[in-house]
């Protein structure tokens, strides 16, 4: 017996999360580059956040134009 006919729950498991985290990468991704925002994936958003699944913690989330650092003299 092949492996797809005996577990097909897992691909559709496994599809949906696919196609949560797409959905809520998408819309976050343009909640942070413009201001469109669309009150069923706001909520969405906010359901998913404490899982930390999807978040804004990529290279142009925050831009800065100082860098403070630590100088250790011996």
């Amino acid at each position: 017996m092949s492996e797809k006919s005996t577990r097909p729950w897992i691909r559709r498991s496994c599809l949906i999360i696919y196609v949560l985290v797409i959905f809520t990468s998408a819309f976050e991704m343009m909640g942070t580059f413009s201001d469109v925002h669309w009150a069923p994936a706001d909520k969405v958003i906010a359901a998913v956040a404490p899982f930390d699944i999807v978040n804004t913690y990529g290279l142009f989330a925050v831009m800065t134009t100082t860098r403070q650092e630590i100088v250790i003299r011996l």
